[in-house]
């Protein structure tokens, strides 16, 4: 394998691990009994993940030559997985880093912080969908196959646990024990 894949190998990982990660804390927000103050210091703990976002598509940028071919890209939205690779992973970093900014600037109250959450949450799946399909090329017989996406489940579920455990864990968030140890159970399955 070449240098000029290393930026891909990390603009995927670290979105991975950030997709997860708000996965694993969307969760906790959603389901489990968090005080008030335990729920707006999780929300705030999640900036780490935006910074993951930020930091993934910055080194895309040298995989695709320049960021300007990645706004170019885009612009085959809805006809090509690159395409809404892109668009979705924007509208998910965009979105939940707003929910992020909501919730720091304490603007909106939790229903309405709820509602981005969940618009980001479809932004996040809608994305981890779109770069599994983009591997999925013909012209690669090996990615070719339903193991891909699977495989980017996994990976996202695993990475994004051990990120959201670190969160937990920084935002002193007292979670039910099957959400504690969700990222643990499934490293283990």
């Amino acid at each position: 394998m070449g240098w000029n894949e290393w930026p891909l190998m990390m603009f995927t990982a670290m979105a991975q691990g950030a997709v997860g990660a708000f996965w694993w804390c969307s969760l906790a927000l959603l389901v489990a009994p968090l005080a008030p103050d335990v729920r707006l210091r999780l929300e705030k703990s999640m900036l780490p993940i935006w910074i993951m976002m930020g930091l993934a598509f910055a080194i895309s940028s040298a995989h695709l030559g320049s960021p300007m071919r990645g706004v170019n890209a885009s612009f085959r939205f809805l006809q090509a997985p690159l395409s809404n690779e892109i668009v979705f992973g924007g509208m998910f970093a965009a979105v939940g880093f707003l929910h992020w900014l909501m919730s720091w600037r304490r603007v909106g109250g939790a229903a309405l912080r709820t509602v981005v959450l969940a618009l980001a949450l479809a932004c996040s799946f809608a994305f981890l969908w779109n770069m599994a399909q983009f591997y999925r090329i013909p012209t690669v017989p090996t990615w070719d196959t339903p193991l891909t996406p699977a495989a980017f489940l996994v990976t996202t579920l695993l990475l994004g646990g051990a990120v959201a455990t670190a969160l937990f864990s920084w935002s002193n968030a007292t979670l039910p024990p099957l959400l504690r140890a969700g990222p643990l159970v499934v490293a283990a399955v």
